[in-house]
């Protein structure tokens, strides 16, 4: 009989765009794979081709409603008695601490993929401390907790959260470098740099905005956002859309689409577990400007592949910009090569794949 593991995620396209082919890899290993996640699209994906057999759970992501989050503990509790699963692999917060507590009630061997941990620890806030005890009740008995960057982990172990056996670094989810590759350019009158991340304070949204309001005059320049935006910044997205070499296009769900008509990808982010956006933009050949630290500097060699800027930097960021504009087109898209070959050396998502594998193996 093949050993069952159940996938607890709070996002369907988490899944899908991030972990797709380590959950194909463990299909093909023998394992019956259970999948607890709210539904769209990628479902079919999931049922059809794959053939895991999936179970609808809503999950607040960032709400803290003790109620909905009751009711996720028990969506999860009650998962684990039909299913009676060997191992339990959650990803992100939530389904992390209450897959977690679930598997210890049960003795399940649990595995978990920490993907960033937000301002959580940044302050001294009674819900950091009930985070904390939380964390410890859940990755007590855990077999092991996957990081994305050194600095998480640090923070893990420093708390007492996890220890030393339990922890593994890995470069984030990787990137599939089939699917994102270099595309022939569209040819184009003007440099776009592209901002690609949720509209909002914590992804350095304001010292893009800066650059945009400083350099709309520049007729060789185009900025560009996408991604969701938070309802503080829709007010101003709108009114720079009035100048001509600023556009706000939204979600989107053509990523290739986007990294192909850029130039350059921007993110200031305060904190990420590991970019995705960087490591797929850099894949796709673009340059990338980010700010040192980590989550973000990982996916750079600064001067050779990009740049990289001090958190919440403006006027660095916008001498950054200038300095860009003003170099040979080649001499850009060579560094977007460049980037090219970092993502196929340290990043290619098969190798990443494979310590999950091998990990899950060695310890089941």
């Amino acid at each position: 009989m093949n050993k069952k593991i159940l996938v607890l995620c709070n996002h369907n396209i988490v899944l899908y765009n991030f972990k797709k082919e380590l959950i194909k890899a463990l299909k093909e290993e023998g394992f019956d794979i259970y999948i607890s996640m709210p539904f769209d699209n990628s479902l079919n994906y999931f049922e059809n081709e794959l053939k895991c057999k999936c179970f609808e759970t809503q999950v607040d992501r960032r709400g803290l409603n003790p109620l909905k989050d009751l009711k996720l503990f028990r969506k999860y509790n009650h998962l684990i008695k039909i299913i009676k699963p060997d191992l339990i692999f959650a990803m992100t917060i939530k389904p992390t601490i209450y897959g977690g507590i679930c598997s210890r009630i049960h003795r399940i061997n649990f595995i978990t993929n920490i993907t960033g941990i937000g301002t959580t620890f940044q302050n001294n806030s009674l819900l950091k401390k009930v985070i904390i005890s939380l964390y410890k009740k859940a990755l007590h008995n855990c077999k092991a907790c996957f990081f994305e960057n050194e600095e998480n982990k640090k923070i893990f172990l420093e708390y007492g959260i996890v220890n030393e056996k339990q922890a593994i670094t890995v470069k984030g989810a990787g990137v599939n470098l089939n699917e994102f590759r270099i595309q022939p350019q569209v040819k184009k009158d003007c440099l776009v740099f592209s901002f690609v991340g949720r509209v909002m304070k914590e992804k350095g949204i304001d010292e893009f905005l800066y650059c945009v309001e400083k350099l709309k005059a520049k007729k060789d320049i185009e900025f560009r956002v996408y991604g969701f935006c938070e309802d503080d910044y829709l007010k101003q997205l709108k009114k720079l859309e009035k100048n001509e070499n600023f556009k706000y296009y939204g979600f989107v769900k053509d990523m290739k689409k986007v990294y192909k008509e850029s130039d350059v990808i921007v993110l200031p982010s305060y904190h990420e577990g590991m970019s995705n956006v960087l490591l797929e933009a850099a894949a796709c050949g673009d340059v990338i400007i980010t700010t040192n630290i980590y989550g973000c500097k990982e996916a750079v060699d600064n001067g050779k592949t990009g740049f990289l800027i001090r958190k919440k930097n403006k006027e660095e960021l916008l001498e950054c910009i200038k300095l860009i504009s003003k170099m040979n087109y080649n001499d850009i898209k060579e560094m977007g090569v460049a980037a090219r070959e970092k993502m196929v050396i340290e990043f290619d998502r098969e190798k990443i794949n494979q310590i999950y594998l091998k990990t899950i193996n060695d310890k089941f």
